[in-house]
């Protein structure tokens, strides 16, 4: 009976020390993991008559949506519309410091993240944009630069 009662104690007494070893967590996913919306456009370096469009604007005003999904396993998902033009695909993705990379298929883009601000920012970018003139409303193509700018979900 005692030999009975002592492997009972033992087989108890071990079971503790097994559940008191504790699985280190998972580290938190990085803070850009998550879906994110295009939230603001900035117009900027527009001359002439134009200037009055150096600011920031919903991307709407463009007839612009951009959402990117970036899930924890470092792959994403993005949907761009402008008009009637929709494109949509997926990718890798790397995260350091404060840089987002996104690989494409055949191309890479860099995002800046702003823990403060909780957006990410494409560099400002030289295009061609077709905007209303601002007294005659007819569309004109201008130069200038274009920054995207996306708010977490």
């Amino acid at each position: 009976m005692k030999k009975n009662f002592l492997l009972l104690a033992l087989f108890f007494a071990f079971s503790l020390v097994l559940s008191s070893c504790k699985k280190d967590d998972d580290p938190a996913p990085p803070p850009v993991v998550g879906r994110w919306t295009a939230d603001r456009i900035v117009l900027s370096g527009l001359s002439g008559d134009f200037q009055v469009y150096n600011n920031s604007f919903e991307p709407a005003f463009l007839g612009f949506t951009s959402t990117l999904n970036l899930s924890a396993d470092k792959k994403f998902t993005y949907r761009n519309s402008t008009g009637a033009t929709i494109t949509s695909g997926n990718g890798t993705w790397e995260y350091s410091g404060t840089t987002l990379t996104l690989n494409y298929e055949d191309d890479t883009e860099t995002l800046t993240y702003d823990q403060a601000k909780q957006e990410l920012a494409s560099p400002a970018e030289a295009v061609t944009l077709t905007l209303p003139h601002p007294t005659t409303e007819v569309n004109t193509r201008v130069n200038g630069q274009f920054q995207l700018f996306y708010a977490k979900q």
